[in-house]
């Protein structure tokens, strides 16, 4: 019973959070900054392979960081080109280009919708990769969660401190 009330709990709020731009009613948003989350996209990349790298190799007991990296690597291109890809298409299916959008989209990059994107784009890739090299398997797969969610919540809470912007 307490299992259903936490699973229950625990999907309104993801539901909570990915519904909250039907509650703006199609008001202005406006960047104060004049920096944009994807002009700090070079400097989080960077961030992201060096910890992700480190946190699975020294987890997963990998000796070679170089054979982790690359896995890392081609699952963070893919996790981060999609949010960008979807961003590109409107609501309603029109395609407007993909500087459009950012520039005139009241959109942090990464929230929870990134999160949900990384993992399913990250863990198969980096997972798939790495298994046969891994000491447990189990542990790999743990520790991609977890190094995906720790440095999507810095990257959010850093883009939000960094690019702000108002209804």
């Amino acid at each position: 019973m307490k299992k259903n009330r936490l699973m229950t709990f625990t999907l309104a709020l993801i539901m909570s959070f990915s519904f909250s731009l039907t509650a703006f009613a199609n008001s202005s948003w406006v960047w104060i900054t004049a920096r944009r989350p994807y002009d700090l996209l070079p400097f989080v990349i960077v961030f992201t392979l060096v910890a992700e790298t480190f946190f699975i190799a020294f987890f997963a007991k990998i000796e070679s960081k170089s054979k982790v990296f690359v896995p890392v690597l081609a699952g963070n291109l893919l996790s981060y080109a999609m949010p960008y890809i979807f961003y590109s298409r409107s609501l309603y299916g029109e395609y407007y280009g993909l500087m459009h959008a950012l520039d005139h989209s009241p959109y942090y990059t990464v929230g929870i919708h990134f999160l949900v994107m990384t993992i399913v784009a990250e863990l198969p890739v980096v997972y798939l990769s790495l298994r046969n090299k891994a000491e447990d398997k189990k542990v790999l797969a743990i520790s991609i969660v977890i190094i995906n969610v720790l440095t999507t919540v810095f990257v959010a809470l850093l883009e939000r401190v960094l690019c702000r912007g108002q209804w």
